[in-house]
């Protein structure tokens, strides 16, 4: 299946909670500044994961293709 914004935007979601719970809860970090972290990771986390489902996608294509005589 080729790679979908939502799928992209809701693993960078899911990251980013337990990224910013990690700062609050284990690293003691001030809840305001663990929001703003977690929200550049957040914002990190989308190119990012848009390069890694492409990248995947297209591997697999690629495979599938070969295995079954597809030109490309």
């Amino acid at each position: 299946m080729e790679p979908s914004f939502k799928g992209i935007v809701v693993r960078a979601a899911i990251i980013a909670g337990v990224y910013y719970m990690f700062l609050v809860f284990l690293l003691r970090t001030e809840p305001g500044v663990a929001i703003l972290v977690a929200l550049l990771g957040f914002l990190l986390m989308l190119p990012i994961g848009w390069y890694i489902d492409r990248r995947r996608y297209r591997t697999q294509l690629r495979r599938w293709n070969a295995a079954h005589g597809g030109g490309g």
